[in-house]
């Protein structure tokens, strides 16, 4: 063994002992190093880039650069290795005769990830058994690393590998034509022979039946604005999503083309005959994406621009640890989520960016939105006003694919609805603009969304199945003509790939590519079995959802699906309008009704609930931000209660389910407290217990803690 702690010409299966130095010579340095990026490599670089390659809208979301995605991938390739040699030296620069021990245990490290890695992707075992077993490799792959030079010179000729990991990820993964950069090279050209401005807003995650009102129409006490659109366009009622996720649900809808390719990103290099290249050159361009990057910087010179290369650098490593993490950690996340894991930038700003760049034009333009609305998370209120990110949601960090419980799912869209409030009131904001500046009359608007969202307990958010296919596959279609003043209802078979056409016709222009959908203004198709491209997405694939092979797809029936979703309601009717999605459950109607008549003290209760009593303490009604409408937690002895009141100064301002923990007398709860019922200061906030017939509701006080 030389004085670095690796081998020598005369290294032997015994550790030599003769004294070492404390660094050096480099070759003996170059082999340790070696050694430690062999088996990082194995343990930490091929698995998150393999991740990363899974998950390649982190990087089209942050509009990330060439330079940011190789820095990150070398990051990744060496730190781990570097700050292993780094420590190692420096423990041998103190006690030379520690380094072969450093040396060993940082080995052993890396092959305990590697091991536990493995066996949780091949196994059910629990967390202890992960730990166990990994701690057990370590042990080995110490003893042979420090007795054997064999198993050393084996490392340094697999050190190629984290190499090989880099080249095939920067080149061959679907990353790569994030990292090249191409770009479309020109505009279609074709001759547009009635151009009017066009105004595209696509919602991401809107079910068509949120907007409903039971009967099929829009409804107006929720959504005025929404009603205001349908009161003056065509409204596609029976139009469905070809895909379920973003990544192709978008491309399909700008391109007019069926999905094909299961592992492109959603960018303008992978689908360069988009509505921008259409339109480029002839229409000034006021493209505003999220997730996606369809307009090619040659036709959207003006694009939104990235994060910025620290600050992008900090949320890529962010994102990477927390995805490598995920899939690390001997930890498995319950399948349940009242929240988002996802790393969404907040989706106002953008919004109101939008609104504010609707100017007046002399040439035609093409004013684009995809907005993250009402899209995960779920924070904002019709007041634009800010619930924030829960950082005490214990279910925060588990993958958002399958709403475990009735009562998970059931907050999630009253949440959802709230959201979509704000939607509408954006709505209201683009075409008070459009009206201020005199483009609403000629304008062409487009109204709808990418896909939608199912809130059914114990079945996929996003991926769809025979249950949850009018949820997901359903969405809204509002095309208002230019000079249309009148509603019209078309429940003719239509598809997010016809929009393009659509627009085309309407404008009189050649697609000078093919498609797949069809001009709405033509005669209606016979009804058909919709397709989805439902295909494997990484970590955003539910577990148990069905999903095509290769390029194929799924098909849904037409019906009964589409009267399902015509019986749909965002909420129950009656009452006062700023309550009704509150109202949840079979106890909604207590919403904004005086606490005390239904207080019984005596009736047996759960026997606590946690709740955060500091936010209630100094309330500002007025402020941006408003923690304090959101509350979530434990609650224990809950017996066969389903339901927490949360009163405010007196009054219910929200209703909370409770999702009880298997073979337990406790659960998990989340409410969402209406804003409007609290005082500026101090407020009064009471928990209890709601039990009875619906009618005749019961109330328990439960006691309170921190």
């Amino acid at each position: 063994m030389t004085p670095g702690g690796v081998d020598g010409p005369e290294d032997k299966a015994q550790p030599r002992a003769d004294r070492p130095t404390r660094f050096g010579p480099w070759r003996a340095e170059l082999r340790a190093f070696l050694e430690l990026f062999a088996i990082a490599g194995l343990a930490i670089t091929q698995p998150v880039l393999d991740l990363l390659s899974k998950n390649v809208g982190i990087f089209v979301a942050g509009r990330t650069s060439t330079f940011e995605i190789v820095t990150l991938t070398l990051v990744v390739a060496f730190v781990p290795a570097s700050v292993a040699w780094l420590a190692e030296a420096a423990g041998g620069a103190i006690v030379p005769r520690w380094r072969r021990w450093i040396h060993a245990v940082f080995v052993a490290g890396f092959a305990a990830i590697l091991a536990e890695q493995a066996i949780k992707q091949a196994t059910e075992l629990g967390p202890t058994a992960l730990i166990v077993a990994g701690a057990s490799a370590a042990v080995v792959a110490g003893i042979l690393v420090f007795r054997y030079a064999l198993v050393r010179q084996f490392l340094r000729y697999l050190a190629f590998a984290p190499a090989a990991f880099v080249l095939l990820f920067l080149v061959l993964s679907p990353a790569a034509a994030v990292v090249s950069g191409e770009q479309p090279k020109s505009v279609s050209g074709a001759s547009i022979e009635n151009p009017k401005r066009v105004v595209m807003i696509v919602a991401d995650e809107l079910p068509l039946g949120s907007l409903l009102n039971g009967a099929g129409r829009v409804d107006a006490d929720l959504y005025p604005n929404f009603a205001a659109l349908a009161a003056t366009s065509t409204w596609y009622r029976n139009t469905t999503t070809v895909s379920p996720f973003t990544e192709w649900a978008m491309p399909a809808l700008v391109t007019g083309q069926n999905p094909s390719k299961p592992t492109a990103p959603a960018i303008a290099a992978e689908y360069p005959d988009s509505i921008f290249r259409l339109l480029g050159g002839a229409y000034e361009m006021n493209a505003h994406e999220s997730i996606t990057d369809l307009c090619p910087t040659t036709i959207c010179s003006e694009r939104n621009e990235g994060r910025g290369l620290v600050r992008s650098m900090r949320v890529l490593l962010e994102e990477t640890k927390d995805l490598w993490w995920d899939f690390a950690s001997p930890r498995r996340p319950p399948p349940a989520t009242l929240d988002t894991p996802i790393n969404l930038a907040p989706q106002l700003p953008a919004a109101t960016r939008f609104v504010n760049s609707l100017a007046p034009s002399t040439e035609p333009t093409f004013d684009y939105l995809h907005v993250l609305l009402p899209h995960q998370p779920w924070r904002y209120f019709p007041t634009m006003q800010d619930a924030g990110y829960s950082p005490t949601d214990p279910f925060k960090r588990a993958n958002a694919l399958v709403w475990e419980s009735d009562a998970g799912a059931m907050v999630g869209r009253e949440r959802h609805i709230i959201q979509l409030q704000v939607l509408d009131v954006l709505l209201g904001q683009v075409m008070t603009r459009l009206r201020s500046i005199g483009a609403w009359d000629d304008s062409l608007v487009v109204v709808t969304a990418d896909h939608g969202e199912a809130f059914t307990g114990r079945k996929a958010m996003r991926s769809a199945t025979e249950e949850t296919a009018d949820e997901i596959m359903w969405t809204p279609l509002f095309v208002k003509a230019p000079e249309q003043t009148a509603a019209v209802v078309d429940d003719r078979p239509m598809q997010s790939i016809d929009i393009v056409p659509t627009v085309a016709d309407m404008l009189d222009v050649k697609i000078p590519w093919k498609v797949d959908g069809v001009s709405a203004l033509g005669k209606p198709r016979p009804e058909f079995d919709r397709p989805l491209y439902q295909w494997e997405l990484g970590i955003f694939t539910a577990p148990g959802a069905p999903l095509a092979k290769d390029h194929e797809h799924l098909t849904f029936p037409a019906q009964p699906n589409f009267s399902e979703v015509l019986a749909r309601r965002a909420a129950e009717p009656g009452g006062e309008t700023a309550l009704r999605p509150y109202r949840i459950g079979e106890y909604g109607r207590l919403v904004g009704q005086t606490a005390s008549p239904f207080v019984d003290s005596d009736a047996a209760g759960p026997t606590n609930v946690v709740v955060d009593r500091d936010l209630f303490s100094n309330v500002d009604p007025t402020a941006r931000y408003i923690p304090w409408t959101w509350v979530n937690g434990f609650v224990t002895g809950i017996e066969r209660h389903r339901y927490l009141a949360f009163a405010v100064n007196g009054r219910i301002a929200g209703i909370g389910p409770i999702s009880a923990f298997e073979g337990t007398n406790d659960g998990f709860y989340a409410a969402v407290l209406a804003p409007q019922f609290f005082v500026p200061g101090a407020n009064d906030v009471k928990a209890y217990a709601v039990s009875g017939p619906p009618g005749q509701p019961v109330l328990t006080p439960v006691p309170m803690s921190g």
